[in-house]
């Protein structure tokens, strides 16, 4: 079919628009004369603002209270609420419920494709997706475009380079690195700001490893204490300067815990080393993150949205995993590697539990040697 008007609901996070975002670029290719209007989140709004597949980005500040009070006039209230004049031909829904049905809904699509979820919101959709436990995410997205009849390599920077991302594990584990196109397209403006940033704060020379202690789920994270150490025996070891990253955005579910604050754990960092960092917490867009990372050596982070950008970027990432499981996030790039610490009960979800061994016991040894190796394997790396 030759779809006129495409609604994507991209009501997700940012490591999703990491992955969504090849989509959003095949479909551009295969529908060159198609409107296509996307629905974000403030939090991924620098993310989608540039984006040069869409011709319309709707980013509702207060949609999620919105929407609970015009629930029981789906039809017409939360039509007007999006301004959705006209019938969308096609719907792609990355959402999750219960606002992705009510868009479903509201959007009066011919053809509605969603993720199986397994619930009575299913009957909403004419097509619908199932879910693998057992495959990395950016493959969920890809069968959106099996269903559309477009060639799932239209949607890999360059094509043919789409593989498994690699692991730094046991011997035998490091696998033929992915590639995707960069999740991000910073303007002019940005990337002239940071360049200029950048030299008047670095020696041309200077190795700059990047850590990201923080993440939208406190149980997901690495003690700051031990970043510390680490950063310390990095710079020791190769004469590093250290950029502290984080964001002031905190997940409702989390603000009660004191531990979320990102621009505190980044402080707490600074205080503990030896060194003093350049401490960026707090500051910049994402679009100026990913300008500064391309700068990097190495990415340290957790699984979380930075850490899956600097990978599509082609920057060295180490990812440290807990309870989430990195066969489903791991973040995918040509040089992109995790360490962690294998346990019977993990992974045990996205949110992982208060017992936490599975970062309480991973060591600051097995992360500084897992650092060694990936700085080793990266030498003379192809960049963007």
């Amino acid at each position: 079919m030759d779809y006129k008007r495409i609604l994507i609901n991209g009501l997700n996070g940012m490591g999703d628009f990491v992955y969504y975002s090849p989509i959003l670029k095949a479909v551009r290719e295969h529908y060159p004369q198609a409107h296509i209007t996307l629905l974000n989140w403030l939090v991924t709004k620098d993310l989608a603002v540039n984006c040069p597949y869409i011709n319309e980005l709707f980013v509702p500040e207060d949609m999620r209270e919105q929407c609970l009070q015009v629930a029981t006039e789906v039809g017409t209230g939360f039509a007007k609420l999006i301004n959705l004049k006209e019938r969308f031909d096609l719907l792609l829904n990355f959402g999750c419920p219960p606002l992705s049905i009510l868009i479903t809904i509201a959007c009066r699509a011919q053809r509605r494709i969603s993720f199986k979820r397994g619930d009575s919101g299913d009957r909403f959709y004419t097509d619908l997706i199932e879910r693998n436990p057992h495959e990395h995410i950016l493959y969920q997205y890809l069968k959106f475009l099996d269903l559309l009849g477009i060639r799932a390599s239209a949607a890999i920077d360059p094509p043919g380079q789409l593989g498994p991302p690699g692991q730094l594990g046991p011997p035998g584990q490091l696998g033929p690195p992915g590639q995707l196109g960069p999740p991000i397209w910073p303007p002019k403006k940005e990337i002239s700001g940071v360049t200029s940033f950048m030299k008047t704060t670095f020696w041309p020379d200077e190795t700059l490893i990047g850590i990201h202690p923080g993440c939208g789920v406190v149980n997901r994270r690495w003690a700051p204490e031990k970043f510390a150490e680490l950063a310390d025996r990095l710079v020791e070891t190769y004469r590093a300067r250290i950029i502290l990253f984080g964001s002031r955005y905190i997940r409702s579910t989390e603000e009660d815990d004191a531990r979320a604050d990102e621009v505190l754990a980044a402080g707490k960092i600074s205080r503990l080393m030896k060194t003093k960092p350049v401490n960026l917490a707090g500051k910049g867009s994402i679009n100026q993150f990913a300008v500064i990372a391309s700068y990097l050596r190495l990415y340290i982070g957790h699984d979380t949205g930075p850490s899956h950008i600097a990978a599509a970027l082609n920057i060295p990432v180490l990812t440290i995993f807990g309870p989430a499981d990195p066969v489903l996030w791991q973040p995918f790039g040509k040089y992109s590697y995790i360490v962690r610490k294998e346990m019977d009960c993990a992974p045990c979800g996205a949110s992982g539990c208060e017992n936490n061994r599975c970062l309480k016991e991973l060591e600051v040894d097995r992360v500084f040697a897992a650092c060694r190796e990936v700085i080793r394997i990266t030498e003379g790396r192809e960049k963007w």
